[in-house]
């Protein structure tokens, strides 16, 4: 069984890919720089930072570590198939994201 947060949090990365707002996780959303161990997530260009931009940034949510890769995890295998002792989904993050998105916010 999953907890509420996890789904919910598969169900905002799903909902953000198939309306357009799928956040950009590989670069980073400032430079294009390959983002492997991203920090933060900015919020206004729908995507990671690099270590190297994240210093410039203020409108950007902390990204735990593991939480790019559960979002591209969900993203190819779906929420179903990702094992859940490896569940730690940025259910806040995705939250706030869609709600600057889509000018609403989201409660559950």
């Amino acid at each position: 069984d999953m907890d509420t947060d996890t789904v919910m949090a598969g169900f905002l990365l799903h909902f953000a890919s198939v309306n357009g707002y799928m956040p950009r996780l590989d670069t980073c959303v400032n430079c294009g720089k390959q983002a492997d161990d991203p920090r933060l997530f900015d919020m206004e260009n729908g995507g990671v930072l690099c270590n190297d931009c994240s210093t410039s940034f203020t409108v950007a949510a902390p990204l735990r570590p593991g939480q790019k890769q559960w979002m591209e995890n969900v993203l190819r295998v779906g929420i179903d198939k990702y094992p859940a002792a490896e569940q730690d989904p940025p259910t806040e993050l995705l939250k706030k994201y869609i709600s600057l998105r889509i000018e609403r916010n989201i409660r559950y």
